[in-house]
């Protein structure tokens, strides 16, 4: 190749490499449900999040990996499990999808966080049970998305 036919190249993937950086600058997410899925044989849990794409240009949102946790008020941070993207999407141009995470956990695992959480963080001392200890805002989602060829960041919380 001539000096010509690499500099049209080069020019090239850096007009690529921008594009896709600029794509991935105008994306926005925030999370916002939490439901019990399945409870035979184990337990499955679904957590909903809505991606933004303010950009013109359409990506595929392909995988995620991430945990949710639990912080509890005296700093304590429960791993609560690993979370999976159901199904990839298309992500259109100025447009929002609904992404659904799973988490799947057994009964002694999910009853130990649960009492880990209604304890504030200390499960073996049962008279500090109490459900007023539970507050949706300290569910935090951390990862990162796959979208298109390019990692993002995920930190938020379910509410």
């Amino acid at each position: 190749m001539n000096r010509k036919g690499l500099l049209l190249l080069a020019l090239l993937g850096a007009g690529l490499w921008l594009l896709a950086r600029r794509t991935i600058g105008n994306i926005t997410y925030s999370a916002g449900s939490f439901r019990v899925h399945k409870v035979i044989p184990n337990l499955e849990f679904r957590v909903g999040m809505t991606v933004t794409n303010r950009s013109d240009i359409s990506v595929p949102i392909s995988n995620f990996i991430g945990n949710l946790y639990y912080q509890q008020p005296n700093g304590v941070v429960s791993d609560l499990g690993f979370l999976n993207l159901v199904n990839p999407v298309q992500m259109p141009g100025f447009g929002q999808v609904n992404l659904e995470f799973s988490l799947k956990s057994g009964y002694l695992g999910a009853g130990w966080e649960l009492m880990n959480i209604l304890t504030n963080g200390n499960p073996t001392d049962l008279s500090k049970v109490s459900y007023q200890n539970i507050d949706p805002k300290r569910f935090l989602i951390v990862g990162t998305l796959k979208v298109g060829d390019l990692p993002v960041d995920i930190k938020t919380t379910l509410v």
